[in-house]
């Protein structure tokens, strides 16, 4: 070929001439990867004439298009290389004149006005570690790799973790074998199984506490890692998501009652590694183990995996396999689930008259002294279990109790029940005096009452909000000042009469029709001016009186209530309610010191509904979340004052305004304890002497009782 043609790319041979160019050959473009001007579209200049481009060639532009397909595969790729160099050499000299034609300026060092500052995400990052301590108490610190293999103690605790599970025979290392000697065998047989990988985690409890507090210490978890499972086709696992029903709060609170019947007691108690103690038999699962604690026997294996044989934490089946061990094992020696329907994990010993409750590991008993031994003994038959322990620490809240305690009068409930020597108003503390005038439904009297505290000369006339609130509002109202004279008066404009003295009294606006409603409202006026005012605390008291019996009509000799020997239960979280304010003070940007004293966990503004669609949002809705339902635990575990204000500010997280910010300042929990009276089924707000009532949830220091007591 070259022969035939080579001199006619020779640089010696004759200018070619082309019959439809009349003005001969394009000249040859400086840029290789420019054409000629009026060249056709689709088309490049491979150096000698146009050629058509082609789809996913590789060819250089300048590369004529008969040497490109006699090339070698090595001759194609040195020569795409050659032009790449080529066009680097030009763009090189391209940039190198646009260079010359801006025109230098001077460069001037002067002195810097401040210093070089870090990214700002360097500087949070080191605040953050700065802070880790303080803002994760109470949480255990995880503990990387490096920092095991230099600290002797939390190695030992590895090592001890992971030869409970051995000693166990939790896997079967003696049936290890190659994973792609497994998968091919259960494709072959079409049957079902799991892979997954063993880990190991190390964490220091306490890490907060100073150097050789006995709360600072080591724990070695080795774990199943549930997140990442496949199956024999290495596709994501899929598992039977065993249900557990561990014993809620309300359980727990139930063996506090039982226990404290008298001649009972109460007593807890731990499995020892719970899930462990159930046999898995669920999908045939086959783990690996971390490679630094493969068996001698593995050595020159190259993937080994081996059987799965107990319920191991991590396990999404596990907490399942263990609740449903546990519940038959019990039941064989005599233990009956109470209300399976709603509490799975409590269960009740009819022999021994024992009641237990169970949460995941966590065992409490209550019953008769002589008979906590010998249930003990029974669970230990089929369960492994920590030596039992008087009550403690149970679902985070410590649990101290006092037992027959005499009761002072003031500490008493039902004092005023109880008490001949009183009545039932007797001791109760006056009600603050109102301030400011106030709305009232009057239902015997089917009418709607304003009543005037601060002094005003003009009768009064209800307003646009008031028939919003009120809608059977009617044109008719009557006045009747404290000096007794009662004014009728229909509304005929927005401007109520003005009488010459100052007065306070009520008007009384009717609901519903009554002719005698002028005579009704005079006996009422009448019947308030004889008898006096009466607190509705008052009130409810003696309802409740009502309803009580006294005890000799029952049994004709009892011991006197008010003498009788009690069993106290305290529940302590001042910790987490102490967390709970430090963190309300972080997220807020508040100082502790600057919390106030107030009577109550409620603020007079209504926080139940909006009110406005379009009202601003408050400055705390980011926080809100973080803080409230933190304080949701210690409210249902041990703090029922704060129930009804916590979850009121809760349904307001995505509705949040102004007025919502000032209750949840007001919210903030004081980390002490308070006193309960589970019978009346209400929280007594005040500051006696004898520190009787709760109060204040804005500020730490507050006058609280001492403790917060269940008196059984």
């Amino acid at each position: 070929v070259n022969d035939e043609i080579g001199i006619i790319y020779s640089d010696n041979a004759p200018e070619l001439k082309d019959v439809d160019d009349q003005g001969g050959e394009p000249p040859k473009p400086e840029d290789p990867k420019s054409l000629p001007k009026g060249s056709a579209e689709g088309y490049n200049w491979d150096g000698v004439r146009l050629v058509r481009n082609k789809k996913g060639s590789k060819r250089p532009p300048d590369t004529p298009s008969e040497f490109w397909h006699m090339y070698s595969a090595k001759q194609r790729e040195e020569d795409i290389a050659r032009y790449q160099r080529k066009v680097e050499l030009e763009e090189e000299r391209l940039r190198k004149e646009r260079e010359a034609e801006a025109p230098a300026m001077p460069v001037v060092h002067g002195e810097l006005s401040q210093e070089h500052r870090e990214r700002i995400a360097l500087l949070f990052w080191d605040k953050l570690a700065e802070v880790a301590e303080q803002q994760l108490a109470l949480v255990a610190r995880l503990v990387s790799q490096s920092e095991v293999e230099r600290t002797p103690d939390a190695k030992a605790a590895m090592d001890k973790e992971w030869k409970k599970l051995v000693d166990k025979a939790c896997w079967l290392t003696k049936k290890a074998r190659e994973y792609k000697d497994v998968i091919r065998e259960h494709q072959a047989q079409g049957t079902k199984a799991h892979f997954g990988r063993i880990f190991e985690i190390c964490s220091q409890k306490g890490s907060e506490l100073p150097d050789g507090d006995p709360n600072k210490k080591w724990k070695g978890r080795s774990v199943f890692q549930g997140n990442r499972v496949s199956d024999e086709n290495n596709d994501h696992a899929i598992f039977s998501e065993l249900g557990s029903s561990p014993a809620s709060m309300e359980a727990g609170k139930i063996i506090d009652v039982f226990g404290s019947q008298p001649g009972y007691s109460k007593q807890q108690g731990d499995a020892k590694q719970a899930y462990t103690q159930a046999l898995f038999d669920g999908v045939e699962t086959w783990v690996r183990l971390p490679r630094n604690r493969w068996p001698k026997e593995w050595d020159g294996m190259n993937d080994p995996v081996c059987p799965l044989r107990l319920a191991l934490y991590g396990h999404p089946d596990s907490r399942g396999l263990w609740e449903r061990h546990c519940q038959q094992e019990l039941e064989k020696v005599g233990w009956t689930a109470v209300l399976p329907e709603i509490w799975q994990s409590v269960f009740y010993h009819a022999e021994l008259d024992l009641l237990l409750v169970i949460y995941v590991d966590d065992f409490k008993m209550a019953g008769p002294e002589g008979n906590l031994d010998k249930g003990w003994e029974t669970i230990n038959s089929v369960i492994d279990m920590d030596p039992a322990e008087l009550f403690g620490r149970y679902f985070g809240c410590n649990h101290h109790e006092q037992r027959q305690v005499m009761l002072s009068r003031d500490d008493h409930p039902f004092a005023y029940v109880f008490d001949k020597k009183t009545n039932a108003a007797a001791g109760l503390a006056a009600e603050p005096s109102r301030t400011e005038d106030y709305w009232e439904i009057d239902l015997e009297l089917g009418a709607a009452v304003k009543h005037h505290v601060y002094p005003r000369k003009r009768l009064y006339v209800p307003t646009m909000e008031d028939s919003k609130n009120f809608p059977g509002i009617g044109s008719d109202r009557i006045t009747v000042p404290d000096s007794g004279e009662q004014i009728e008066d229909v509304v005929h404009d927005n401007v109520g009469a003005k009488r010459k003295e100052w007065w306070v009294g009520s008007t009384y606006f009717p609901l519903v029709e009554n002719p005698d409603f002028a005579q009704s409202v005079a006996a009422a006026a009448a019947k308030k001016k004889s008898k006096g005012a009466r607190s509705k605390t008052e009130a409810k008291r003696e309802a409740k009186q009502e309803r009580f019996k006294d005890p000799s009509t029952i049994e004709p000799e009892v011991i006197p209530a008010m003498t009788k020997l009690v069993n106290i239960m305290t529940y302590d979280m001042r910790d987490f309610l102490s967390s709970c304010v430090d963190r309300y003070c972080e997220l807020a940007g508040v100082q502790r010191s600057t919390l106030k004293h107030v009577a109550t966990p409620f603020h007079e503004n209504r926080i139940a509904k909006p009110a406005a669609e379009d009202e601003p949002q408050g400055q705390l809705q980011p926080i809100a979340s973080k803080v409230l339902m933190k304080i949701l635990f210690a409210a249902r575990m041990a703090r029922w004052d704060l129930l009804r204000a916590t979850q009121g500010l809760a349904s307001r997280v995505t509705k949040w305004s102004r007025d919502c910010d000032v209750a949840f300042h007001r919210l903030e929990p004081i980390p002490i304890l308070t006193k309960f009276d589970p019978e009346l089924d209400e929280i007594r707000y005040g500051g006696d002497a004898n520190g009787r009532s709760v109060a204040n949830l804005n500020s730490l220091n507050v006058h609280l009782s001492p403790k917060f007591k269940v008196q059984l």
